[in-house]
């Protein structure tokens, strides 16, 4: 095992013996609240710290529309190509939800391992485990537009790879913060794709990029 994956299945226990401990916490506990304060400052500073390191430019992208599903007037497709999507949370759906969640009608086993794919051509800015976001990849579009992909059972990408509009990066999960919390007599609970669009820095609404 290389240090690279030796480092990543650390991290990956690290979040489940978190989030193990969390679970079984009373949420009007004390405790709880502070933890989830924690987690969501951690969220905050991560998000920041890749928000820095963002390249700025026009905002829209130069997109090949190569690939075989409807694309919108700015050039993306939506990431989960099947009849069934629906959207379970809008932007700021609630309190500070700055993107927006897919599932698939019925029940949420039906939604864990769906395709994710990319929503238009560009490069993988990253493709990292993190404590809330679970698994996650990061699209750079080019001219300071980027797309993320939260809460991924498997990703099949890693950071510098090209990739194209609809291309298949990763799989639908419930890794990190979701709810409902998946438990031992439902492991595919709270599974969705938190979808992101990123324009210089500052997440704003997908749904105006999408068909």
């Amino acid at each position: 095992m290389s240090t690279l994956d030796s480092k990543q299945s650390a991290l990956e226990q690290k979040v489940a013996n978190l989030n193990n401990y969390i679970y079984k916490l009373d949420e009007n506990s004390a405790e709880y609240q502070s933890q989830i304060a924690k987690i969501e400052r951690e969220k905050e500073e991560y998000d920041r710290k890749k928000s820095e390191e963002m390249e700025n430019g026009s905002g829209s992208i130069n997109n090949s529309g190569s690939s075989n599903y409807p694309v919108s007037s700015k050039g993306m497709i939506c990431p989960l190509q099947y009849p069934n999507v629906v959207i379970s949370a809008g932007w700021y759906g609630y309190a500070n939800h700055k993107g927006i969640d897919f599932t698939t009608a019925g029940a949420t086993g039906n939604t864990y391992g769906k395709e994710i794919r990319a929503a238009a051509d560009g490069v993988v800015y990253s493709a990292e485990m993190h404590y809330s976001w679970g698994y996650n990849v990061y699209i750079n579009h080019g001219n300071g537009v980027y797309t993320r992909y939260a809460h991924c059972s498997k990703m099949l990408v890693s950071k510098g790879q090209t990739v194209k509009q609809g291309q298949v990066i990763a799989y639908v999960g419930n890794t990190g913060n979701v709810s409902p919390k998946p438990t031992a007599s439902n492991p595919h609970a709270g599974a969705h794709l938190h979808f992101e669009v990123w324009v210089n820095g500052t997440r704003v609404n997908p749904a105006p990029w999408l068909p």
